[in-house]
């Protein structure tokens, strides 16, 4: 008789644990983590790969000593062979995420970009337009300073703005500026644009543009990844919860 697969536990498992375990919240983790474990390609590790995972655990839960390790399986239950698994468990993940989905990455990384991309800029914000220009050519006409000019407008108004951004993603300027923040270089001054019912002078100060490079990759690999876990974890939960639904049904009847 073949063992069990994860889901298959999980489908036994009693009503009354799942239902504990829904109410302290631990249904999903478990859930995660079968499915995650479900989805890997399990790969044969050398011993000079195993030695370096390892050594990244250790590191990642400050084990120093062969006691550390000792203590870490006790703390967790862990026998040799589940020791080893932890172990090699993010690399697997790393693994069969570039193996399924490579063919996706690039056009997975094109769509999240703008989310990707960062920038710096110094801003001032002003009440009306006149103001903002006003601000504008002292900027430019007279080499004013913007933390000069910040700390002017905060004596003035019961208002604080920070005038240094970033480095912040794309998509958490607002949008009236991130078109020309894109499209401008470093050092340039932009004439006051409006944002919602105030006025802003902005200058870039940094662009930080992401390019898909292997890390790039291999970070969208994972992303997919994760995202195709997730949605079979949503599933495997409405089925479980439903299945639980059901069954209080009957017992009450």
């Amino acid at each position: 008789m073949s063992k069990p697969t994860g889901i298959q536990q999980l489908e036994n498992l009693g009503q009354d644990v799942l239902a504990l375990m829904i109410r302290h919240d631990q249904l999903r983790p478990l859930v995660h983590s079968v499915i995650t474990e479900q989805e890997l390609d399990i790969n044969k590790f050398s011993e000079k790969e195993w030695q370096h995972s390892a050594k990244i655990y250790r590191q990642r839960y400050n084990l120093n000593s062969a006691e550390d390790v000792s203590r870490h399986c006790q703390k967790h239950g862990f026998n040799q062979n589940q020791f080893q698994w932890q172990v090699q468990l993010q690399e697997n993940i790393l693994r069969s995420s570039k193996s399924r989905f490579s063919h996706k990455a690039e056009l997975h990384y094109l769509t999240r970009k703008e989310q990707l991309d960062r920038v710096s800029y110094s801003q001032l914000i002003a009440d009306d337009k006149h103001l903002a220009q006003e601000l504008y050519l002292r900027l430019k006409e007279d080499n004013a300073k913007f933390s000069d000019l910040s700390l002017e407008l905060s004596r003035n108004s019961d208002r604080k703005y920070q005038w240094q951004v970033g480095p912040i993603p794309l998509t958490r300027v607002p949008k009236p500026l991130s078109k020309p923040l894109r499209s401008s270089r470093p050092g340039t001054l932009l004439e006051p644009i409006r944002v919602q019912s105030n006025w802003a002078v902005v200058r870039l100060e940094q662009y930080q543009p992401t390019e898909f490079d292997e890390a790039m990759e291999q970070r969208m690999c994972l992303e997919l990844f994760q995202q195709h876990v997730n949605q079979l974890v949503d599933q495997q939960i409405e089925i479980i919860t439903a299945d639980l639904s059901r069954e209080a049904t009957t017992t009450e009847s």
